[in-house]
Formats: structure tokens, sequence, C-alpha cells
């Protein structure tokens, strides 16, 4: 390279570097001007949309704006109206036009807009009925969206599944059972309201019969519980609803409809349960009934039309947990229909007016009852054995004396009217009847056909008006316990030919015994209560098996001397009689550890006393009796006792 050349390019390279040193100039890269720029949103809820505009610079401000669409105060709002990254909640299904202006330091303004959709709310209704149950049916929905339940169709009632603690009604909860009808197509709905729309979703479902699990569970209960007995092929046929709380269900059939499904059911058992009447859904469904216990139930009870359909109903106890008196409990004339009942109970509620019913009832064994009247037809009752009446008609029908294997009879008289009463001419054709009883004041005269019971084993006749005794007593062979009421003074002689009698009570206007009482053989006990009779006959003596004699208040004041032969006697009970002296006889009884003479009038014991056996309390509240003398008495005849005012006398050994 020639050297001028080199000079001249060395030159050049120097002018550069001089004019670089001499200025430095530099280029802003940062952007003064931004687009006002919004992404499209995303979706965070059913109502909520995140909107996405551009992060604001430094000395800028923006705000967002709704320019169309629905506004409701309340469910149509920014979350930040200042923030490019504010959440937007809307109206489900509205579209909406929003604007974002963004403000610059210098004071420009940039908008834009965006169209946003708020999604339709979806709610999916789901079924979660137990594969057991056909009727009672199960749904919920998600609990967030708060709507309510509603149904196209008759149905028994709503219950909520779903607890939060908050009171409100059953369809307002979001999870609920529908206690449908059966065989039943619903369209069951479900409405959520916001923001003044209505959003509705629904679901069809179609029932099947009522099944015996949905029963129970109305019922609280359930299989496996002592409560609940089934048979060998699953089905309930025993339920013991005995102080149920929830046996009320039971009168609500239309309510609580799948109760029906207890057609096998054949014992019932609803005694001091919550049930207040006999319900209607025994007769409609349960027609396998065989036995329905309601004591202690309600009050003011009725029997329904169709307790006639229970064809199988052999046991029917009925009694309300209040006794009633002037109610008329009247049978509904289905109640004939009832043709295997054999043992009928109902009492207290009321007077019972079998509406001419009772004689349909030709397999009735058993029946105890307060009655209006005893009807004619209860000749009918062939199969009669057990009859226990409270009757407020006075009149007893010929007819009873057909009721030929009746053993069992009690008939009480309230005697609300003055009528006459007279036992059946033929009651001597009762020739299995083992114990009778009546209590009236009606009563006067006994046919004298009483005396063909061979069975009769117990007879009680309360009555302040019966008149005689027929001397056809004398028959009633197998009698074991005679109470007889009136104002008769005498009894018949052939009283002795009782010799199964172990207890007599006479009437207080009884005036002696006949001689012949001695023959009653087998006689434990008597009873001369207020009685006018003042001395017992020598053949008293004669009862070698009595063991107690009660004749307190009696005319009594003497006693014979064969009274000392009661070798059995281990009681007496003459106090407030009239013995003026100790009635020695007494002092011989060889068993008698208990002897009462209370108001008597005698003062001391006879010295005879020391003969008596050890081991003797006697009761001696007596006014007139010398205690001193008492005293000196127990300590020379250690082991008796006495009772008197003053207390107990007896001796103690120092």
């Amino acid at each position: 390279m020639p050297r001028r050349f080199y000079y001249l390019l060395l030159a050049i390279v120097s002018l550069c570097i001089v004019i670089s040193c001499k200025k430095t100039e530099y280029e802003d890269i940062l952007k003064k001007d931004y687009n006002t720029s919004v992404h499209a949103p995303e979706i965070v809820s059913d109502f909520t949309i995140q909107l996405q505009a551009r992060a604001l610079q430094p000395n800028e401000s923006g705000t967002w704006k709704i320019i169309s669409g629905e506004v409701m105060e309340e469910y149509v709002y920014f979350e930040d109206v200042t923030n490019p990254f504010s959440k937007f909640v809307g109206i489900p299904g509205e579209s909406y036009r929003l604007e974002w202006t963004v403000k610059g330091g210098g004071g420009s303004n940039n908008s834009t807009t965006i169209d946003v959709k708020i999604p339709t709310l979806s709610l999916e209704i789901v079924e979660t009925t137990p594969s057991h149950f056909q009727t009672i049916r199960h749904f919920q929905v998600d609990p967030k969206y708060r709507g309510k339940w509603s149904f196209d169709k008759p149905y028994g009632y709503i219950w909520s599944r779903y607890h939060d603690g908050v009171s409100e009604p059953d369809e307002n909860k979001p999870s609920i059972q529908l206690h449908g009808f059966s065989h039943t197509t619903y369209i069951a709905t479900y409405t959520v309201r916001y923001a003044g729309k209505d959003f509705v979703f629904t679901k069809q479902v179609t029932t099947g019969e009522y099944q015996e699990d949905e029963a129970l569970e109305e019922l609280q209960t359930r299989r496996g519980n002592s409560r609940v007995v089934e048979d060998n092929q699953g089905r309930v046929v025993e339920l013991n609803l005995q102080a149920s709380g929830t046996a009320w269900i039971l009168e609500h059939e239309n309510q609580f409809p799948s109760i029906r499904a207890l057609k096998h059911l054949r014992k019932l058992i609803l005694g001091g349960s919550s049930v207040g009447q006999i319900p209607k859904v025994l007769g409609d469904h349960y027609h396998n009934l065989e036995y329905l216990d309601m004591d202690h139930n309600g009050e003011f009870l009725v029997m329904p039309d169709n307790i006639g359909n229970l064809k199988k109903l052999k046991t029917l106890i009925i009694s309300p947990a209040r006794v009633l008196e002037n109610y008329t409990f009247k049978l509904p004339s289905s109640f004939a229909k009832l043709e295997s009942l054999e043992n009928c109970s109902i009492r207290y509620v009321g007077m019972v007016d079998f509406n001419g019913t009772l004689g349909g009832l030709k397999n009735l064994k058993h029946l105890s009852s307060m009655v209006t009247d005893i009807p004619d037809n209860i000749g009918n009752l062939k199969n009669l054995e057990f009859l226990e009446l409270i009757v407020k008609k006075s009149y007893i029908p010929e007819t009873l004396s057909a009721c030929s294997n009746i053993n069992f009879l009690r008939l009480i008289f309230q005697d609300q009217d003055i009528r006459r009463i007279d036992l059946p001419s033929k009651i001597g054709n009762l020739k299995k009847l083992n114990h009778f009883e009546i209590t009236t004041n009606h009563l006067y005269n006994l046919p004298e056909s009483i005396g063909g019971l061979p069975s009769l084993n117990f007879l009680t006749i309360s009555s302040g008006t019966l008149q005689s005794i027929p001397a056809s007593f004398g028959n009633l062979s197998q009698l074991e316990s005679l109470t007889l009421g009136g104002t008769y003074t005498a009894l018949p002689e052939e009283i002795s030919n009782l010799k199964k009698l172990r207890f007599l009570s006479v009437s207080p206007s009884l005036t002696k015994l006949p001689e012949s009482i001695g023959g009653l053989s087998a006689l434990e006990y008597i009873d001369l209560s207020s009685s006018a009779i003042t001395i017992l006959p020598a053949s008293f003596g004669n009862l070698k098996n009595l063991k107690e004699v009660r004749a307190t208040f009696s005319k009594l004041n003497t006693l014979p001397v064969s009274f000392a032969n009661l070798d059995k006697l281990e009681k007496i009970d003459f106090g407030y009689t009239q013995f003026t002296t100790f009635p020695e006889p007494l002092i011989g009884l060889k068993s008698i550890n208990r002897i009462i003479l209370n108001g008597t009038k005698f003062k001391r014991i006879p010295s005879s006393i020391y003969g008596m056996r050890e081991g003797v309390l006697m009761d001696l509240y007596l006014s007139s009796i010398d205690i001193d003398h008492l005293r000196e008495v127990v300590k020379r005849k250690i082991g008796i006792t006495f009772q008197t005012d003053v207390g107990w006398i007896y001796y103690v050994q120092e």
C-alpha cells in the first residue's frame, strides 16, 4: 500500500473518533401510548364472570360500566368497578355489553366494550330412593340453590331430609321425601327464584305398590324390632305399638298412604298409644286382622262403618283413656258381619248400643261391656261362654237362657229406671253355668229353676230387695261360694245339702240360721255381719272345717256350747256385737289365733281364760275393760296378747 494512502485512512478514522467523543444521543424504547384492550372473560360460576382487561400503568385509572343488559340491584354488579380483573355478577341467561374506560395521566380517555353472556342456570334433580321403597321417593338438588318443590298430582306429604337448623316449610329444603300414592306418575318440579325470575327443573317418576318397609318407617319402627313379627315369608303379621307416640299415623291414611301396605297383619296392639280413634285403615285394608287391642286409647270413640270388613277378627278390645258414662257408643250395622269374633271387650266408652248386631256374632264366646240394654237376640249366641255386662236398662230377656254354653255370668244393673228385674224362668237350662253374679235393687224373687244349675260353683246376688230364697237352692250341689243380699229373714233348711259350700255371706235382714246349718260340712268362712241374729244354733259346732267367723255389728250376744268344738277355727270377728260378758266357748278353741271383740260391753276376762291356747291375739278396744285385770291375766297366762285403747298388753319375761 502506498504510504500516502495509509496516512489518509488513519486521518479519517481519527476524525470519526473525535466526532464520536464530542456528542452522545439516546432513544426512548418504552411505549407512551397503550390500547385499551379487553380479553375474553372466563366463567367463574353460574352467575359470575372473570373480566380480563389489560393491566393499568402508572398514572392510569379505569372504570367498568354496564352499557346494556338487564340490571337489578343486588343481583347485577362488579365486585370492584376499578379493577381491570374484576368479577362481574349478572342474571343467569342474560347478555350484557360492558365498557372499560381507562383515563391516562395526561387526561386522555380510552374506552373499549365487550359482550358477555351469563350462562343459564343448570340444575339436576337426583333421585336417591332406597331400592326397597316404591311410594316413598327421595329427591335432592345441589343445596346451594334454594328453591321450592312441587308435584303435579296429590300426594300424602313432603318431609325434609335436609337439616340445617333453619325453620321453614319442608318443601323449601333441597333434599326431601315424597310420600306418594301407589301407581302414580308424578312430575317433580323444583323452582329456584332468582333476581325476580323462576328457573324451573323437573323430573318424572312413577310409583309402585305400597311396601311394608315404608309403612314401618312411617311408624318409626323396622323389621328386627321386638315390636314387629314376620311370618316365614317375611310378611309383617304382628305389630305391637303399645304406648307408641307415632301410632296416631294409622288414623291418617291419606297423609301416610303407605300404611296401607300392612295388609297381612293379623295382630295389632295399640293399647296406651297415641291413637285417638278406631282407624278406618283397618276396615279398608287390614282384612286379615284377627286380634285388635285398643285398651286405654282416646275418648268419645266412634266405630267406623267399615268395621264389618274384618271378617277374620277374633279378638276385639276397646276402651278409652277416660271413663265415659253419659255417652252412647252406637255400633254400625256392619258390626254384625264380624263372623269370626270370639272375644269382645268394649268397656268405658259409655253405654254400648249394639244396634241389633249382637245376634249376628254367632261365634262369640267372651263378651264384656257396658251396654244400654241386653238385646233379645242374645239367645242366638250359642257359643257364648263368658258374659260380663254393666247394664243401663233394667231388663233380662228370657232368651238369655238359650245361651246353653255360658259358664260365667256377671250382670251389674245401674238401676236408672224403676223397672222390676226377673231372671229368666228357664235359667236352669244353663247347665254349664259355673259363676253367676247379679247386682241390682230391682230383683225381688228367684225362679225355682235356679236350683237346676248343676255346675254352679259361685253365686253372688247383691240385691237389697230379694225377698225369699227358694228351697231349690239345696240342689246346687257344686256350690262353693254363696253371697245373698236382700230382705229375707230366713234361709231354707235345704241349704244343708250344699256339701261343697266353703264361703257363705248372708243378708243383714236375717234373724236366725236354720238348725240344719251344721250340715255344711265343707264351710270355711261365714259372714253374718250386721245381721239380726242373736244366737247361733247348736248345730253350728258341727262346722268342723270352719276357719273364720265374721259377725261385726250384728245382734249376736250368745254362743252355743258347741261353738268350742270348731277345732279348725282360726279367726273370729265379733266386733260391736251385743256380748255383755266374755263368750267362754271361745276359750276351748284349739286353733284360734285372733279374736276381735272391739266395741262389746264386758269388763273382765273370766278365770277360765288360763285354759286358752298360747299365741292368741285379742283385740279389746273397750272403754269398759279393766286394764289392770288384763295386766294380771298376761302375767299368769304367758303367750296371750291384748290390743286395747291404751296400747298392747303382753307379758315380757325378765
